[in-house]
């Protein structure tokens, strides 16, 4: 019985050891797959409707539906609001882990507010 190695297996080609990607190198080499141009077609003929349901979704009875309608025309027109971050900086923990250090801290503070 042969044992198959690392060097031996086609899936690592273009990787290290680690099997990340080398520099240079592409996880996707023929990129993103085209999207159907007729369901595209169909779709952009269909979104004058599309919009006006939103509108209309406006005038619901249920607070939920109306607040989703409402974001959802936001999100289209105005684009998705930014969250913005505070980050204090210092030399000795590299991006990730301040990044990771915050996240948990929000977290924490999450997990021990009162309920409102």
């Amino acid at each position: 019985m042969r044992i198959e190695t690392y060097e031996d297996n086609e899936r690592y080609e273009g990787r290290t050891k680690l099997g990340r990607f080398k520099p240079g190198v592409s996880g996707n080499p023929k990129g993103k797959p085209k999207s159907d141009p007729l369901v595209r077609e169909i779709l952009r003929a269909n979104s004058p409707e599309a919009a006006l349901k939103l509108v209309e979704l406006l005038s619901s009875e249920k607070e939920q539906i109306r607040f989703m309608a409402a974001q959802e025309i936001l999100n289209r027109t105005e684009g998705k609001p930014m969250q913005a971050v505070n980050m204090e900086v210092s030399g000795n923990m590299d991006m990730r882990s301040q990044i990771r250090a915050v996240l948990l801290e929000r977290l924490n503070e999450g997990l021990t507010d009162e309920p409102e």
